[in-house]
């Protein structure tokens, strides 16, 4: 518990599974994949800020998996301390709600438009 962390880096890539996922959901919501696309990107354009206290960071994060959802490539968000000494672990893992998290760290979130 006494580690710490100076950066995090995830990667999402999609190689069909996503694509495969939309057309399953819409067939059961009787909508097309791409009306579904335009809905599941509206919400994460919306609902990530709002869990994340609606910081430019966390409208970057949003922004990005909204654009990931309307052209499933790939999406890198990368979380760096600013701190130097890192963030501790159980500082991460403890009480700290998302929004107080979000104010220890440093945000990029990018999507790549080709594979």
């Amino acid at each position: 518990l006494g580690a710490t962390a100076r950066s995090a880096d995830l990667t999402v890539e999609n190689t069909g599974l996503f694509d495969r996922y939309l057309r399953e959901e819409a067939r059961k919501l009787k909508k097309t994949p791409e009306a579904l696309r335009r809905e599941y990107g509206a919400a994460a354009a919306f609902a990530v800020p709002l869990m994340l206290g609606n910081s430019d960071q966390a409208k970057v994060v949003g922004q990005s998996i909204a654009r990931f959802i309307a052209k499933p490539t790939r999406l890198r968000i990368r979380a760096q301390a600013r701190d130097s000494g890192g963030l501790g672990i159980a500082e991460m893992l403890g009480g700290l709600d998302p929004v107080a998290l979000l104010e220890k760290l440093e945000i990029t979130a990018t999507t790549d438009e080709r594979l």
